[in-house]
């Protein structure tokens, strides 16, 4: 049997999303008048978590529209996350689980951070930690610590990705373009772009994992 990374990752990202969501439950407290934005999310994470907020998604991704058009509790609009079409404050709390890391620049993060903090009065922002030692997307020790020209010489051949053994197994551009957009951020950068947030840092093995940021809606 071929190494299957989805598997693997399956067996272990269920209990830090278990935790992340009790954290986040508590920390926010969203209830049924709770307006959320949550950009480069899914409706399916939303219903697992059993909440009756309405949640307003935004994707650059279409196929999820026709799914939400008999559900009230969803609005889906397709949108860039860097460039909101909404007023300032236009949601309670404004959510994103690890989609600012694939924003091909630094530019890029901090227009997404400046627009999730503009049209939310509160928000909750969740990033893989650049300081853990495997790259979660190449799934390969240390390569994102190179400098980005070595990091997309390296990635068609040298990652643990591109040596998949079954259906899994990307194509190598699939695996350079990843490489290509994938930005992770330190504490320090996230501190940086979210100001007036406090950070949690989820941690594996002892080492940083990841990071959320959040501001809770100061009444």
């Amino acid at each position: 049997m071929g190494l299957n990374a989805h598997k693997l990752y399956a067996k272990i990202s269920p209990k830090f999303r278990e935790e992340r969501i009790k954290t986040f439950l508590e920390k926010m407290q969203p209830d049924k008048g709770t307006r959320i934005l949550d950009i480069g999310g899914y409706s399916s994470y939303w219903k697992t978590m059993g909440i009756e907020s309405h949640v307003t998604i935004v994707n650059l991704h279409t196929f999820e529209q026709d799914s939400l058009e008999s559900n009230d509790q969803f609005t889906f609009i397709e949108a860039n996350g860097c460039d909101l079409p909404f007023d300032d404050n236009s949601f309670d709390l404004v959510y994103s689980n690890s989609v600012i890391e694939h924003l091909f620049t630094s530019e890029h993060q901090q227009e997404f951070a400046s627009e999730a903090i503009r049209v939310g009065k509160a928000y909750w922002i969740q990033t893989p930690a650049k300081e853990f030692p495997v790259e979660p997307h190449l799934l390969t020790p240390f390569i994102h610590w190179l400098p980005k020209k070595l990091q997309l010489m390296l990635a068609r051949h040298f990652t643990v990705r591109s040596w998949m053994l079954d259906q899994t197994r990307p194509t190598r551009q699939s695996i350079y373009d990843l490489a290509n957009e994938v930005v992770l951020l330190s504490k320090t950068k996230m501190m940086r772009l979210f100001p007036k947030g406090t950070i949690i840092v989820e941690k594996f093995l002892g080492f940083r994992k990841s990071y959320v940021v959040y501001k809770t809606n100061e009444k």
